[in-house]
């Protein structure tokens, strides 16, 4: 993604207005790490003032309780700029589009653009000049590494920036609920909090549907050989969590760590061999997927064309809808992993493909 599955964002962008956006880099501790008002994200807080006025905490995703930035929002921002196409995703969701002014790596935005909106070039070394000429009010910005250095630079042609970290939440929910956050600085919070508890109601109704928790549930494997190393999510991780709520037995179900586990590809043919179902491959084709590795064949999802890819809603520029609207409807992604256990139908999937 820009990641292998909770990745794809990508780096960059710009800033050069910032009227009533108050911004303090700072470095001291949260008073507290509850994030009132949220009901699942952990990244940031909001604080109604009583000059109407909202206070958006933004929190480090390394040290949970180190602040990475604190911004007062007194009035709706315009002219946005983004260095992640995710963001687009909120930003459509709350009907704001006319204010992006400019991204990096237009080419991979899934959702059509208006022609004024700028390409700021590759995320890891964005076009600065164009980024001070658009001029925009407000900056968005995914950081990857505690210590980037690309906010100082940022900063340095006096580009404030404001923190997104959507990405670093782990459960599909708290993703989907820095809606909030895009909704405080395009002015549109009440029609944020709308979508967002209807996102959940959705969601929730999934996971209360009767499902097989015994030991018939059927089986998962995610993602694929890279150069001799395969990456598969762990429980506590956006895709394990979705595994879970899709009633899949999972093999690193009970690992509570937070990031992919790397694992040689023996391991995966010793732990997945006889999976049933194979989801989040990168490839169009079984056969390209033989191509790639011959030992992809070894598997009984292949033998039995149980192998699917997160890539029905793509541009041929490599634009993913997986990365924008599942953002903000994962119980669009947790519907395709529930309809495939029984009906896989590539007119019935919203994200999904089965493989031929």
């Amino acid at each position: 993604m820009f990641s292998k599955f909770t990745h794809l964002h990508i780096y960059t962008f710009c800033y050069l207005v910032l009227s009533t956006l108050v911004l303090a880099a700072c470095t001291s501790s949260a008073a507290s790490t509850v994030r009132e008002g949220n009901r699942y994200a952990t990244g940031f807080e909001l604080q109604q003032q009583a000059d109407s006025s909202v206070v958006l905490t933004i929190y480090s995703p390394w040290q949970p309780d180190k602040v990475m930035g604190r911004y007062t929002i007194a009035q709706p921002y315009r002219r946005i700029c983004s260095n992640a196409c995710t963001h687009v995703g909120y930003i459509k969701e709350l009907a704001a589009m006319d204010e992006l002014v400019g991204i990096t790596d237009r080419h991979l935005v899934y959702t059509p653009l208006a022609d004024s909106v700028a390409d700021l070039g590759n995320s890891m070394s964005p076009n600065r000049e164009q980024i001070v000429l658009l001029q925009p009010d407000i900056v968005l910005l995914s950081t990857y590494a505690e210590g980037d250095a690309t906010p100082e630079q940022l900063r340095q042609l006096g580009l404030p920036i404001v923190y997104i970290n959507e990405w670093q939440e782990n459960h599909p929910l708290a993703r989907a609920e820095w809606i909030r956050v895009f909704g405080v600085l395009t002015g549109r919070l009440a029609q944020a909090d709308s979508i967002f508890q209807q996102v959940c109601a959705a969601y929730q109704q999934l996971i209360d549907r009767p499902i097989n928790r015994s030991t018939d549930a059927l089986s998962i494997l995610s993602g694929q050989d890279f150069r001799g190393t395969w990456y598969v999510p762990a429980g506590k991780t956006y895709m394990g969590q979705l595994f879970k709520d899709a009633g899949y037995r999972y093999r690193y179900a009970d690992d509570n760590r937070t990031q992919s586990i790397p694992r040689m590809t023996e391991q995966i043919l010793r732990d997945f061999q006889n999976a049933d179902i194979w989801v989040g491959v990168q490839a169009n084709s079984l056969d390209e997927l033989a191509r790639i590795d011959e030992k992809h064949t070894w598997f009984k999802a292949y033998q039995q064309g149980q192998v699917y890819s997160f890539s029905k809603r793509t541009t041929p520029s490599g634009g993913n809808d997986f990365w924008e609207t599942g953002a903000v409807h994962p119980e669009r992604i947790l519907r395709d992993l529930l309809f495939i256990q029984t009906s896989p139908l590539s007119d019935s999937l919203y994200f999904t493909q089965q493989l031929q």
